[in-house]
């Protein structure tokens, strides 16, 4: 799959079919655009072609949103997803107020035909772009007759009479929901970050933990609670738990994300781990005692072992 990060220096001398869109999560809804996409591209001989945004276009429409717009998907997850789909080119927009200020006509012609050497167009069935949005399927239809393109408007993919969108993942993962989210991305949720050093106090209760690091991740933090989840580690895909918030059985502690991995007996600390949320088990409390945590937790393990 080629990456174009360069638009300014950016000529195609292949014709192409193209869809535009942030598609963070690619999720269901998203696959049938996508999925529709290599299927004109190979029946026409085009290239399969997505551009997309290095940063979610309403941070730059409402610089107040920049720490509340909460993504489903890094950059480099996108890419990987992508490439498994089959996707031969992505283009990444350097969404600046310029392109932001650009009609839908001038972003088309000036980016699409003139760079991409568009000859088809797929949009999803509520998508529109340019400035005010001017650019939808009414609009672009008229444009593509005048302009020599085609137009494939993709129908929404439903999931439990639910369109699947980004905003009803973001809001299932917000609820805690992690199991129905994945209904509508086709696949697990994940995490990706650092295990680095806590308190120890798992290993003292012969739970070991490892910590997880996000960084500086962008990607929505599910609900506080305990998580029947696996993990990615050192190549190895291993079952776990997770417990995601402020511990309340201890005094004065953060905010963390901290899983107990099955059948793991080595350390790990500096390495990279994925957490894929399967369900979850229950929401964080607060026990009367460390013994009944314990109890608690081998509870949580036998009943994410059977998922």
């Amino acid at each position: 799959m080629e990456i174009i990060r360069d638009l300014q220096n950016c000529t195609s001398e292949k014709t192409s079919v193209i869809t535009i869109g942030t598609f963070d999560g690619i999720h269901l809804g998203h696959l049938k655009i996508l999925e529709t996409l290599l299927k004109i591209g190979k029946d026409s001989k085009l290239v399969s072609t997505l551009v997309t945004f290095n940063t979610h276009p309403k941070v730059i429409l409402n610089s107040e949103l920049d720490n509340s717009v909460k993504l489903l998907s890094s950059m480099d997850e996108k890419f990987e997803l992508l490439e498994k789909i089959g996707i031969e080119k992505v283009v990444v927009v350097d969404f600046t107020d310029h392109i932001a200020n650009l009609s839908y006509q001038e972003f088309v012609q000036n980016i699409l035909i003139d760079k991409l050497k568009m000859e088809h167009l797929v949009i999803g069935h509520d998508h529109s772009f340019g400035k005010g949005r001017g650019g939808n399927s009414e609009t672009l239809s008229r444009l593509g007759q005048a302009k020599g393109f085609q137009l494939t408007r993709v129908e929404p993919h439903f999931v439990e009479d639910k369109p699947a969108s980004s905003s009803v993942v973001r809001t299932f993962l917000g609820l805690g929901k992690v199991r129905v989210a994945s209904l509508y991305l086709g696949r697990f949720y994940t995490l990706t970050g650092k295990v680095v050093h806590g308190d120890g106090r798992g290993k003292k209760m012969s739970f070991p933990t490892a910590n997880l690091d996000v960084g500086a991740c962008k990607k929505i933090i599910p609900m506080n609670g305990v998580y029947a989840i696996d993990v990615l580690v050192k190549g190895r895909r291993l079952k776990g738990m997770m417990n995601i918030g402020f511990r309340p059985t201890f005094e004065n502690r953060g905010h963390t994300l901290e899983a107990h991995i099955f059948d793991l007996n080595e350390d790990i600390y500096d390495e990279i781990i994925t957490v894929y949320f399967k369900k979850r088990l229950r929401k964080e409390q607060k026990f009367s005692s460390i013994e009944e945590l314990i109890k608690q937790l081998k509870i949580d393990k036998d009943k994410s072992l059977l998922l």
